[in-house]
């Protein structure tokens, strides 16, 4: 059964985790900012922060992170948190920008809470294309993933008929989930290579440099797939780990 999992899987976790590689040092990007896109409410912040497209070669061209923060409202600021929403493919910028008051007011009002859409999400960069724009290809790609069109799961799997039914689609299912994938290459090509979990975690060490200093702790706080985020984080900067909730 984990088979027809894989391919869907592939072009997410694509990077392969090199740590001596991806801890190639970059000098801290200056952070500029500015009013929040579609967001009238002052008291937010975003930012693009430009981040290196390879992490095995910086020296390439690099691609734009946009951040948000909903800034401490009591000074002297205590600390900061980092958040991902889950996913993976969730804009962290408007999980901030709905829930930043919120998340603030747990953790007091003297913490910046802060987050980023990932690469590939929103408006940041590489630009990943998972369905055409001009069809119906992402409700039938979801419909048939949850059941909904021609792979229907539903049923009581304790059940020996409807466990003999939910097996009779693996093939189906293995067989769209490869397509969606080659599907998924053609139109993205090269930037699927700059993806994945690894240059996510990667992205973020870099964050906390550019926003809070140089080799600052990394505060993060992962739910859902952010959880993942966090697990790498503490195995591939377990020197940079300071506060880390995985929900």
């Amino acid at each position: 059964m984990q088979s027809f999992l894989l391919p869907l899987l592939t072009f997410i976790f694509i990077n392969s985790c090199s740590g001596s590689v991806l801890k190639e040092r970059a000098t801290p990007a200056s952070v500029a900012w500015g009013g929040c896109l579609n967001q009238p409410q002052a008291a937010f912040e975003c930012a693009n922060v430009d981040v290196p497209l390879d992490w095995q070669d910086a020296s390439k061209r690099t691609v734009p992170i946009y951040v948000s923060r909903y800034p401490a409202t009591k000074l002297p600021r205590k600390g900061y948190m980092f958040y991902n929403p889950g996913g993976p493919g969730l804009s962290g910028s408007r999980f901030i920008q709905s829930q930043g008051k919120l998340l603030q007011a747990q953790l007091g009002l003297d913490w910046d809470v802060i987050s980023w859409d990932p690469r590939g999400v929103l408006l940041s960069g590489p630009t990943i294309q998972m369905f055409n724009n001009n069809n119906n290809e992402d409700d039938d790609f979801w419909g048939q993933l949850q059941g909904l069109g021609n792979y229907n799961t539903h049923g009581n799997l304790t059940v020996a008929e409807d466990a003999q039914f939910f097996m009779s689609q693996a093939s189906k299912f293995d067989n769209m989930t490869i397509a969606f994938n080659k599907a998924t290459i053609q139109k993205n090509g090269d930037n699927l290579k700059y993806v994945g979990t690894c240059v996510v975690v990667r992205d973020l060490v870099y964050l906390v440099d550019s926003i809070y200093g140089e080799g600052s702790d990394v505060n993060f706080w992962g739910i859902s797939y952010g959880t993942v985020i966090g697990v790498y984080l503490t195995q591939m900067f377990p020197e940079r780990v300071g506060k880390v909730i995985l929900d």
